[in-house]
């Protein structure tokens, strides 16, 4: 079972491939400007790339973010 802190309260997927390339600021830019969402909320943002063969996910945990690829 997961701990309380790492179970996100919503997921969203953005639908748009993202260059790899982008880090945290960059990935937490288009949820606050694409998505209309705060990156610092308990949410989980996905994200893919173009082939598809590849995603990084965008939490916000305790006091930073946490970017998984």
């Amino acid at each position: 079972m997961m701990p309380e802190r790492w179970r996100p309260e919503r997921v969203f997927v953005y639908r748009h491939p993202v260059d790899m390339r982008k880090q945290i600021d960059g990935l937490a830019a288009l949820v606050a400007t694409e998505l209309g969402q705060d990156p610092a909320d308990r949410s989980l943002y996905v994200f893919i790339n173009r082939s598809r063969d590849k995603i990084k996910l965008l939490f916000w945990e305790d006091n930073g973010f946490v970017l998984y690829y």
